[in-house]
């Protein structure tokens, strides 16, 4: 099972990946990506992933201690998956 920041690296296909998202995120380096990988996504790139792989990995997924999933959330993942219920 995939972790949720491979989900929105694997969003941007399989043949570079990591270094798109990078470039998504104006980083400097894929391995920055890499290292997210092993840890977390730093807080202050939370949303900025979530926008860059088009809310197809929410918040909630990346950082479920910043961000726990409340069922009044109206971020984008959110409201997608109320509808589709």
């Amino acid at each position: 099972m995939k972790t949720a920041i491979e989900k929105a690296i694997a969003f941007f296909g399989e043949h570079g990946a990591q270094k798109l998202l990078a470039d998504a995120l104006h980083l400097n380096s894929p391995v920055v990506v890499s290292q997210w990988k092993k840890r977390q996504v730093p807080a202050e790139y939370v949303l900025k992933v979530e926008v860059a792989c088009e809310y197809s990995v929410s918040r909630h997924e990346l950082r479920p201690d910043l961000y726990p999933l409340e069922p009044w959330c109206q971020c984008p993942a959110c409201l997608r998956n109320k509808a589709a219920a």
